[in-house]
């Protein structure tokens, strides 16, 4: 949560991991990603991070910490720092905070005064069809308008308390909850891990008014025996997301839970992720049976899957000045991710992604990020000895 603010302000580029990760994504995800510095705990449920780490980085035994380390099988990683933990050839959280003195605050207002708006400040490891998980590179301009239009939606204010109980690793939690409410000056309560007894005593003591999960969470909650005892008259809005709700459980949340404003919002990682969302005044069956509309410089349209073809019935929604003519892109405007970040291959050459020509398309020029909608159809094939993209097909 710290690292996510701090990374951000200096131009640094945070790659999330997922919790459940185990040692074999672990090293692919650490070495796809060139990551620097990892910031770790000692694991979770029955992932141990620190046995992971000890592993993939024998060197750490002798290693001194502080100085930069040397791992074979990790070349990029640097730093390991440890949360309340210590850990051999790491520094611990506290020790790095008090290294601050080594680099001069003039540096730091350099550094933060150099980031753009539309450099990449987040990489997102989403699972995809085609093996292992692709990096998602994500910009402050993604994060920042998309967490203020999520935000707007749910008529997010200075008097709200929102509960953050979905994954900060994920989008769910990092942008629809996190950067929503610091747009809004929306005061946070995160919780470290999603548990129905937490959750519930968070909603007590801390009078939330707003918190997000997925469809089994709210149904965990209602079933739990703390359930009659907690106070959710200050309760008011939330999102709903991940799959389809019942219209018996939306109804349920919206009486028992005091979650009148209770919204839907769809979306994917490469959109940033939030690309239609319902309204807090919009009747319970359009928030079920819909996704909602549009976000601001969203442009929707339905695409023929076999043919590319924009359906003629298809209405498109057009926001703020998006493009007229977007070919068939499926869903572009100020959501769409930079790109995906492709694996080197041992011997080739550096690879320009910002722009190839693809056959299947008649050699339209197709820019970094553009056709990111179908990331998931398709899969590069690149020529180990040229580095080219020599093929871009369908998956199955």
């Amino acid at each position: 949560y710290l690292t996510f603010w701090a990374t951000t302000k200096i131009g640094a580029v945070l790659v999330t991991v997922n919790t459940a990760y185990k040692i074999h994504e672990a090293e692919y995800l650490l070495r796809q990603s060139d990551t620097h510095t990892l910031v770790m705990i000692k694991g979770y449920r029955d992932s141990h991070y620190d046995d992971i780490m000890r592993e993939l980085c024998p060197e750490l035994e002798t290693a001194a910490p502080g100085k930069p380390l040397a791992c074979r099988r990790l070349p990029f990683l640097r730093n390991i720092i440890t949360v309340d933990f210590k850990m051999k050839g790491c520094l611990t959280w506290e020790e790095a905070v008090a290294r601050a003195h080594m680099t001069p605050a003039e540096e730091v207002h350099r550094l933060a005064a150099a980031v753009d708006i539309h450099d990449v400040c987040n990489m997102q490891y989403t699972s995809g069809t085609t093996g292992f998980p692709k990096g998602v590179m994500l910009t402050h301009y993604n994060v920042v308008n998309n967490g203020k239009c999520i935000g707007d939606r749910m008529d997010l204010s200075t008097a709200d308390r929102m509960m953050i109980q979905v994954p900060m690793f994920h989008c769910f939690g990092m942008v629809l909850a996190m950067t929503a409410s610091m747009t809004h000056g929306t005061t946070l309560s995160p919780l470290p891990y999603f548990s129905t007894k937490a959750s519930l005593a968070c909603i007590n003591q801390e009078r939330i008014t707003c918190f997000h999960g997925v469809p089994t969470m709210f149904i965990a909650m209602m079933e739990h025996e703390d359930f009659e005892k907690t106070d959710f008259s200050y309760m008011r809005t939330g999102i709903m997301a991940g799959s389809p709700c019942p219209i018996s459980k939306m109804r349920d949340v919206i009486d028992k839970m005091n979650m009148k404003e209770i919204v839907i919002t769809y979306g994917q990682t490469e959109a940033s992720p939030g690309t239609t969302m319902s309204d807090t005044t919009d009747t319970i069956e359009q928030r079920v049976a819909t996704v909602g509309r549009a976000l601001p410089e969203v442009e929707c349209r339905i695409v023929d899957p076999e043919t590319g073809e924009v359906l003629k019935f298809s209405r498109e929604v057009k926001n703020h000045g998006a493009p007229q003519n977007a070919g068939n892109a499926g869903l572009i405007g100020e959501a769409k991710a930079r790109g995906i970040a492709l694996s080197r291959v041992p011997g080739a050459k550096e690879i320009d992604i910002r722009k190839f020509k693809l056959d299947h398309d008649d050699g339209r020029q197709v820019y970094e990020g553009e056709i990111f909608y179908n990331m998931r159809e398709y899969e590069f094939k690149i020529d180990a000895k040229s580095g080219e993209v020599v093929k871009w097909e369908i998956d199955g």
